[in-house]
């Protein structure tokens, strides 16, 4: 009992505080130094830091595509789309999706990271920003992901999620490993994530939604595989089992990123 009461408490405090002023935000955000941002200001991408994400077999990355016609970059803001794919000649997939990494190009050591972004919405659609290992040692789920935001069709929420091979296999143990956070997905807002070495916690707006700590108790460390370099992914996706069906009266579906800034925690 003990044990049980020292991980809920801290969460339930989080979901407690979550979307409300909290004199604590300004202090926890003294904490930490901007160390770098793309404001995407220019009409096309660094490529000294991003490249295009590729297309898998996994549902989320069915339909990736570096056509341009899943990008644009419009009042300062970079443009990602979900279309119908209009030559089928060229490109037999039924849709394409723009998605971009940081992967072999951009290494986040532990620090926070923030994005905003406007989300818009679409029957089917699954717009998110997540991070995986930018050395992979034992594979996933081993090495960890962190899920920043996933956003589903026209939910009033965004997923907030930790994955490793202990949250897999203790899927409904605590520590809580994923969080519901509300938002307006027609308005923009800042999703952000901190990794330190005791814990990874979440952001909505600058408000903490949920904090997944380091526990020894478990006597695991497989239970805490986050305390290394990452790699960022922000990607339009449709369809799949999770999200359900497309709705091509819905496409297409544009998400609006304003910036990109990483932090490193003050000495």
């Amino acid at each position: 009992m003990k044990r049980y009461f020292k991980l809920i408490l801290p969460v339930l405090f989080i979901f407690l505080v979550s979307g409300v002023s909290v004199s604590n935000t300004n202090k926890s955000n003294n904490e930490w130094k901007l160390v770098w941002t793309d404001n995407f200001s220019g009409n096309q991408l660094d490529t000294t830091v991003w490249g295009y994400m590729k297309r898998s077999r996994d549902q989320s990355r069915k339909y990736h595509s570096s056509n341009p016609l899943c990008y644009d970059f419009r009042n300062g803001k970079l443009i990602i789309k979900g279309i119908i794919n209009p030559d089928r000649n060229q490109d037999t997939a039924s849709y394409l999706t723009g998605a971009i990494t940081t992967q072999g190009k951009k290494a986040f050591a532990p620090g926070k990271i923030e994005i905003r972004a406007k989300l818009n919405n679409a029957k089917g659609a699954w717009p998110a920003f997540w991070m995986l290992p930018f050395k992979r040692v034992n594979g996933w789920p081993a090495d960890g992901e962190i899920d920043i935001m996933e956003h589903l069709n026209y939910d009033g929420f965004v997923h907030q999620t930790v994955h490793s091979a202990f949250t897999k296999a203790n899927s409904k143990a605590l520590p809580l490993r994923t969080v519901k956070a509300k938002i307006k997905s027609d308005e923009f807002n800042i999703y952000g994530v901190s990794v330190e070495q005791d814990k990874v916690t979440f952001y909505l707006n600058g408000q903490p939604t949920l904090i997944y700590p380091k526990e020894t108790s478990y006597n695991d460390s497989s239970q805490y595989p986050f305390y290394h370099d990452w790699y960022l992914m922000l990607d339009m996706q449709l369809g799949g089992s999770w999200v359900g069906k497309i709705d091509n009266k819905d496409l297409p579906v544009e998400m609006e990123i304003d910036w990109v800034k990483y932090y490193q925690k003050k000495q």
